[in-house]
């Protein structure tokens, strides 16, 4: 029964749809074809170092009143995988609070706050991440790799330890940077990136300000 079935740990051997209170005895992965499916509400804690990889499908959904919290649990979206969505999650206390390898995925309306290394971290890939607060992680709000493309529109990125945003390149006009707060990282609001479509961003007292 996919509304019963929760692994806490290895590989989904078919669909699934965590509720309640989900505690991880290590990583998961989601393999092609399974889709995981994560209600309003739910909470997913695990040791240190566990993380959801999501090769194939996956639907991570609170609401403002209820949303899904990862605490300590990142997300790896793995090279390959569906166009997935995340939506009103609150993650933190992992290493990256949400990594992307490719693909086109969904990212809105959420918290990620006090990861180690990054908030999000792109690799490659088109992903469209709006209106989220990307708030106090280690190193990084967003970093994107030369050749991601990412869509960033109506984010707050404040208080990131080093960056706010940063490109590992000067990045194509298919990245769109527009209608962002990026305030108060430890070293630079904004880094490289110089080729990307941008437009009224409010970006100050940054420590390159």
């Amino acid at each position: 029964d996919v509304y019963k079935r929760q692994t806490t740990a290895g590989a989904l051997t078919g669909d699934e749809r965590w509720s309640g209170e989900v505690v991880l005895t290590d990583s998961v992965s989601v393999d092609w074809p399974w889709r995981l499916e994560i209600d309003p509400g739910t909470v997913v804690r695990g040791p240190a170092g566990a993380e959801i990889q999501i090769k194939s499908l996956a639907e991570i959904v609170g609401t403002e009143e209820n949303p899904v919290v990862l605490d300590g649990i990142g997300l790896d979206f793995a090279a390959g995988a569906g166009g997935s969505l995340v939506r009103h999650t609150l993650i933190s206390g992992a290493h990256r609070c949400i990594e992307i390898a490719d693909s086109v995925h969904v990212i809105v309306d959420n918290v990620l706050a006090g990861c180690a290394q990054a908030g999000i971290y792109i690799a490659d890939g088109g992903p469209i991440i709006e209106h989220n607060f990307i708030v106090e992680n280690g190193d990084y709000g967003i970093y994107a790799g030369r050749y991601a493309r990412p869509s960033i529109r109506y984010n707050t990125i404040d208080r990131n330890g080093e960056y706010g945003l940063f490109f590992n390149g000067s990045n194509g006009a298919g990245t769109i940077v527009e209608n962002n707060l990026i305030t108060r990282n430890g070293r630079y609001g904004w880094y490289y990136g110089t080729n990307v479509t941008r437009g009224h961003n409010n970006v100050w007292g940054n420590g390159d300000a």
